[in-house]
């Protein structure tokens, strides 16, 4: 390098630029873009809060230095995609509890099975029956109202009498295609249980009523004999539940097919024809728990921990207060709980 002297040329540019697309060094190691909390669930129209529902959050972006996080012009960043600044939101609603139809009640039952002592026609037991949750509570929901209900009744039993249909009829010897014979059936001492699954056989001496019979004659119709019909099944039951003064029956009845003919074994009488019975034997009130919403927390910002309270009520037929000694048979839901304050980061 010389630099030029006297009248001679100057020396040319010593610094060359150009403009280049390639081997470029990647913006986002200099800048990037700082994205803000969502804001809350709004409404697009009115921009209030979404108590439940859907709608719209937003947040805001700032370009900013790589190094040192130093806000710059957005255009400093206009090579780097930028992230998104509203999203679809959804508040979730309340969502109560839906609970089924109760099932039917539970067989009487003593408090203690066996029992201590002889049961008496004096003593009174009690008898269940429960429902299922249908639809589960949301955290702001209503919660599920007591799922088992009790109720006192007479004449409870540990065991009872299970009885197997009939069989076919067998002839007497000498008949060898109709005419009289018997028939037996399976009658066993068993355990009280809702269903036959959960029986259990026990030996006939602890079934308190008289064993019912096992065996009784029939009749197979010869030509000419009065033929009937099979029982019809039950008719539906005249009450829902029983009272002091009202018991609810249910009937079946035959008919006559073929009356008798000369010869034949005539047609049973008309007071054979029909059967009355009892049915829904269980009282009209059911007793269970009831919960009232939880009263605010006690705790403060200081102490952090509180206890929560609510009022717990034993009620007849889910809606009135009685005496807590009607449900004590049912496990009693809890009133007191432990809580949490939130309170306000500083």
């Amino acid at each position: 390098l010389r630099l030029h002297e006297g009248q001679g040329q100057s020396c040319p540019h010593l610094i060359e630029t150009k403009s280049t697309t390639t081997n470029l060094s990647l913006c986002s190691h200099k800048y990037r873009w700082l994205v803000s909390k969502w804001s809350p669930c709004t409404l697009p129209n009115v921009m209030t809060e979404v108590v439940c529902g859907g709608g719209l959050q937003f947040r805001n972006i700032t370009c900013v230095a790589f190094q040192g996080g130093q806000p710059l012009p957005s255009k400093s960043c206009h090579t780097i995609q930028p992230p998104p600044t509203v999203q679809r939101c959804e508040v979730a609603c309340p969502r109560d509890c839906e609970v089924g139809p109760w099932g039917s009640w539970g067989p009487c039952l003593p408090l203690h099975c066996p029992p201590n002592d002889e049961i008496n026609l004096n003593t009174k037991g009690h008898r269940k029956r429960s429902r299922s949750v249908i639809v589960p509570p949301s955290a702001l929901g209503l919660e599920c109202p007591s799922l088992t209900e009790v109720q006192q009744c007479l004449h409870p039993q540990c065991y009872v009498w299970s009885i197997d249909p009939w069989g076919s009829c067998q002839l007497d010897p000498g008949n060898s295609k109709c005419g009289t014979g018997r028939r037996t059936r399976r009658v066993a001492c068993t355990t009280q249980a809702e269903s036959n699954d959960l029986k259990e056989v026990v030996a006939d001496w602890l079934c308190a009523q008289l064993k019912p019979p096992t065996d009784e004659p029939c009749l197979l119709p010869c030509p000419y004999d009065c033929v009937v019909s099979g029982w019809s099944s039950w008719s539906s039951c005249s009450l829902s539940c029983t009272t002091r003064n009202k018991m609810p029956m249910r009937h079946r009845n035959r008919t006559v097919i073929a009356p008798h003919g000369t010869g034949g074994h005539s047609c049973p009488n008309p007071d054979e024809m029909l059967q009355v019975d009892g049915c829904n034997p269980h009282g009209c009130h059911g007793f269970s728990w009831l919960t009232l919403p939880w009263q605010p927390c006690n705790a403060t910002c200081e102490s952090g921990e509180g206890v929560q309270t609510r009022e717990v009520w034993c009620v007849q037929d889910n809606q009135e207060p009685v005496n807590d000694t009607k449900c004590e048979l049912l496990p009693r839901p809890s009133s007191t709980r432990s809580c949490v304050q939130d309170c306000p980061l500083q």
